[in-house]
């Protein structure tokens, strides 16, 4: 099985855990590819406050985005990893999944 990361990852406080799911992975034969992808910050908080956010219990208000961003550090990649990232300010989501799948030689279904 093979495992593409895109959560907001937080540095240094989410590195155990990750690093713990990249050897669950990895010891099972599959590979991990980590993705981070970014936006200009006034899309990400219109993109904040989608529905599918709400009721996934995601963080869904910009005041607590920007609380977040404050608190934790949202752009470092995951130590250790080479990771991928794209600008998805002006990307739709299915280009981003053709640009996540060419940089890591993957099929797409």
């Amino acid at each position: 099985m093979d495992l593409i990361i895109t959560e907001a990852y937080s540095h240094p406080k989410d590195t155990p855990g990750v690093l713990h799911t990249c050897e669950l992975v990895e010891d099972h034969g599959g590979h991990v590819c980590p993705v981070q992808l970014v936006c200009d910050q006034g899309v990400l908080e219109q993109r904040i406050q989608k529905q599918d956010r709400v009721e996934a219990g995601k963080t869904s208000s910009v005041e607590e985005l920007r609380s977040l961003m404050q608190q934790y550090e949202f752009f470092t990649p995951i130590p250790g990893r080479e990771s991928f990232s794209i600008n998805n300010t002006d990307v739709q989501p299915d280009e981003a999944a053709r640009r996540i799948a060419a940089h890591y030689s993957l099929s797409l279904i």
